[in-house]
Parts: C-alpha cells; sequence; structure tokens
C-alpha cells in the first residue's frame, strides 16, 4: 500500500508546503533518486540511441559523467533526461524489492528523498505514487551539493563524487553500486552490491 509523502520541499523554488509529520521516529534516512530509487539512465540510454544511433547500455557507462562515455554534449544529455521524465511511466526502479525494503525501513526512520533531478516535481511525484515508494520528505535541491546542509543518519548516493563530498562533511553515506561508481568500493565509502546489501548495512547502522 503507497503511503503519501508528508512533507513536500522545493528548494529549487524556496517554496514549503506541510502535510504532517511523524516526530515519533528518531532517524532519517536520505535516499538520491535518479540512480538510487529510479533507473533514469536506461530510460535516458534509449532516447539517445532513438536519436543518434548510439546504443549503450548502463553497464556501459563507466563515469559518473556521462559525457565521457557518450561522447555527446552536456545540453543534450540533460534533454534526454528530461525525455526520460516525461515519461516517468517508462523508468523502472533500480531494483524490484525497493518498496518492500523501504515500508521495512519506514517502520522505525523517516525517509527522506532529496534530489537535483531534472525530472519536475509532478513527474517525480507521479513515479513515486506509481511505484509505491513511502516517503515522508520530498526535497529537490538546485544542485548536488545542496544535500550537505541536509541533516540526516544515513545518505544513499551513487553518486560517488558527493558521496565522498558528503563523507570528508562527517556524514554516512552508502554507495549503492552502478557501473559509474564501482571503483569507489575501496575508497572508505561504505559501498552496497545491490539494495539488499544495503538494507543490511542501514540496519546494522542504526541498530
Amino acid at each position: 500500500m503507497h503511503c503519501q509523502a508528508k512533507d513536500y520541499i522545493n528548494l529549487k523554488y524556496n517554496s514549503y508546503r506541510l502535510l504532517g509529520d511523524n516526530t515519533a521516529k528518531k532517524n532519517v534516512i536520505v535516499f538520491d533518486l535518479d540512480g538510487v530509487l529510479a533507473d533514469t539512465v536506461k530510460q535516458t540510454l534509449r532516447h539517445i540511441e532513438e536519436e543518434t544511433a548510439i546504443k549503450k547500455t548502463n553497464d556501459d557507462i563507466k563515469h559518473y559523467d556521462l559525457t565521457i562515455d557518450l561522447s555527446l554534449p552536456r545540453d543534450y544529455i540533460i534533454r534526454a533526461f528530461r525525455k526520460a521524465w516525461k515519461e516517468y511511466e517508462l523508468i523502472e526502479p533500480v531494483d524490484p524489492n525497493i518498496p518492500y525494503i523501504l515500508n521495512k525501513l519506514h517502520e522505525k526512520s523517516k525517509i527522506y528523498i532529496v534530489t537535483s533531478s531534472v525530472g519536475a516535481d509532478k513527474e517525480i511525484i507521479g513515479w513515486l505514487k506509481k511505484n509505491n515508494i513511502v516517503y515522508d520528505r520530498l526535497v529537490h535541491v538546485k544542485k548536488d551539493n545542496d544535500k550537505l546542509n541536509v541533516e540526516a543518519d544515513v545518505f544513499i548516493e551513487d553518486n560517488p563524487y558527493l558521496a565522498m563530498e558528503l563523507k570528508n562533511a562527517g556524514k554516512f553515506v552508502i554507495l549503492l553500486k552502478q557501473p559509474w561508481n564501482i571503483e569507489f568500493r575501496n575508497n572508505g565509502i561504505a559501498f552496497a552490491m545491490n539494495w539488499n546489501e544495503l538494507f543490511s548495512i542501514i540496519n546494522e547502522r542504526l541498530s
């Protein structure tokens, strides 16, 4: 069963809408959206293939900066991501077990989704509802390192450079395995090979 967001914050437009809160839960877990919850890269690559005949899969993307692997301008890639989000119904979850795992975590912790995604708010919320994603707050920031200003007990990221920034700022961060961050596996950051392992690391950290 889907649990609607209790708080909705949009830092991109400096607006705030309070829908309630659950103060009984002390721990806060922050999840990134693209690459952690939503497999937007897969859908973006489909659009790029349709338009350019450049055929790539997620496994071909070895750098967080897609311009390196695709040899395309950054603006073009951003437009492809925006196109993917406009068809958010086609974006798959990174792992089919995400709704179940988040529901288990939500029993004891608050779930924040903090993202700098190019997706529009209504598209992101639509995707979260469609995929039965439970969460307490959605925070849409202007840029990735705005997450440094968020207070939480655990951060889940796929961006290896942001993960390093968070770690250096004294925050506990877990890097979820993706082809573009695998080389950071032994870089002093907690690393989860999949969502089941991520669940175990979070539980151990918060126990």
